[in-house]
C-alpha cells in the first residue's frame, strides 16, 4: 500500500470515532428533539423572513443583466472616495484637498462632503483585506448598496414587530423589500448616500423606541439611548436626509408629553441621545461644523429638552406644593391670645 493510502486510511480510522452511523444518528435525533421544542409558529416566521430576505437581494441584484457598473455620478465619487481611504487611511481625508474636482481651485474635501458611505466601504474592504480576501473598492462599492439595503429590510422587520407583533413585522419587511423607490436607491451599483442613510434611519427609530420601554431596564435605556446618539451623529456624517429623524424624534417627545404619558424614562433617553448627537456631530464631521448648533432645525433637539425638563420640574414643583401643604396641616395650631373684658 502507497504512503497516500495508508495516511489515508488512518484519516478515516480517526474521522470513524466523530463521523459514523450512530453519531450521525445521534445528532439527527438531538436536532429533530430541539425542533421539536420550537412553535410551529416561529418556524414558520423564519422561513417567511427568510423567503423576504432572498426576495430583497434578487430584485437589487436584477441590473447586473445590464453590466457591471456603478449607476450615476455621485457612486463615483464615492468610490474615489473611499479608494483615497484605503490609500491614504481615515485621517488623511480630513486633510484632502481635491485637485480633481471644480478645476482650477479644487475642493476642499471635508467641508464640501460627508464621509459615512465611503468610509464604510473603505472599512469593509480593509476588513477583507485583513482575513487575507483580496478585495478591490470598486467591487464592495458595486455590492455594498445591495448588501445595505437588505438590512434595512431586516431591520424593517423588528421595527415593525417591537410596535405592532410579528405579522406586522413581516409585511413591513416585504413592504420595503418590494418597494420600488427602496429598490432604485439600493439596487447594484447605486452606491449614494441612500443605502446606509435609510439603514441608520431605521435604525435610529428602532433603538429609540427599545430605549424608552417602560418595564426596561435602565442598564438598556442607557445601551440602547447610546445606539442613538452615535447612529444619528453617522447619520449625518453621511447623509443631509439626518434631518429627518432630528426634527422626528423631539416632536414625537413634545406629543407624547401634550399625551400625558411623559416618564423619566422618557428624559433620560432623550437627553443622552441628543447629547451623543450634538457632542460628536459638530466635532467630527466638518461639513457641519458648530454653525449648525444655531440651526434652526438643530433648535429643535433644545426645544424638546426644555419641553421634558419643564415637565419634570413641574412634577417636582407640584410635589413639594403639596408635601408643604400637608405639613402645614400637620403643625399644630397657635391659640388666639386672651382678651381681657372691661367690666
Amino acid at each position: 500500500m502507497s504512503a497516500t493510502g495508508r495516511a489515508l486510511r488512518r484519516a478515516k480510522g480517526f474521522l470513524g470515532k466523530f463521523v459514523n452511523r450512530e453519531v450521525l444518528a445521534d445528532r439527527v435525533d438531538g436536532i429533530r428533539k430541539a425542533a421539536s421544542g420550537i412553535a410551529r409558529g416561529t418556524i414558520l416566521e423564519y422561513i417567511a423572513l427568510s423567503l423576504i430576505v432572498v426576495i430583497a437581494l434578487s430584485v437589487r441584484l436584477m441590473p447586473i443583466r445590464w453590466g457591471y457598473y456603478l449607476n450615476e455620478f455621485d457612486p463615483y465619487l464615492q468610490w474615489r472616495m473611499a479608494q483615497y481611504t484605503v490609500d491614504h487611511g481615515f485621517l488623511a481625508w480630513f486633510q484632502w484637498h481635491d485637485t480633481m474636482s471644480w478645476y482650477p481651485y479644487g475642493a476642499d474635501m471635508p467641508t464640501w462632503n460627508l464621509y459615512g458611505e465611503a468610509f464604510v466601504v473603505a472599512a469593509i474592504v480593509m476588513l477583507l483585506r485583513s482575513l487575507g480576501v483580496a478585495v478591490a473598492v470598486f467591487d464592495v462599492a458595486m455590492f455594498f448598496p445591495v448588501v445595505a439595503g437588505t438590512i434595512t429590510v431586516l431591520v424593517a422587520y423588528f421595527l415593525g414587530k417591537d410596535f405592532w407583533g410579528k405579522g406586522a413585522g413581516l409585511l413591513t419587511a416585504l413592504f420595503l423589500a418590494l418597494n420600488p423607490s427602496s429598490i432604485g436607491r439600493t439596487q447594484l451599483g447605486f452606491l449614494r448616500h441612500e443605502p446606509l442613510g435609510i439603514l441608520l434611519m431605521l435604525l435610529i427609530f428602532l433603538f429609540f423606541r427599545r430605549s424608552t420601554i417602560p418595564n426596561s431596564s435602565t442598564r438598556r435605556t442607557v445601551i440602547y439611548s447610546t445606539l442613538t446618539g452615535l447612529s444619528l451623529y453617522y447619520l449625518a456624517a453621511e447623509w443631509a436626509g439626518s434631518l429627518f429623524p432630528l426634527d422626528l424624534i423631539p416632536l414625537y417627545v413634545v406629543v407624547i408629553v401634550l399625551m400625558g404619558r411623559y416618564s423619566k424614562k422618557l428624559l433620560l433617553s432623550y437627553s443622552l441621545s441628543m447629547g451623543i448627537f450634538l457632542l460628536f456631530t459638530p466635532l467630527l464631521v466638518p461639513k457641519l461644523g458648530y454653525g449648525s448648533l444655531t440651526d434652526i432645525t438643530w433648535l429643535a433637539v433644545v426645544a424638546g429638552e426644555v419641553v421634558l425638563l419643564g415637565r419634570e420640574a413641574s412634577a417636582h414643583i407640584e410635589g413639594t406644593r403639596l408635601r408643604l401643604y400637608s405639613l402645614g396641616g400637620l403643625l399644630p395650631r397657635q391659640p388666639p391670645p386672651l382678651r381681657c373684658s372691661r367690666t
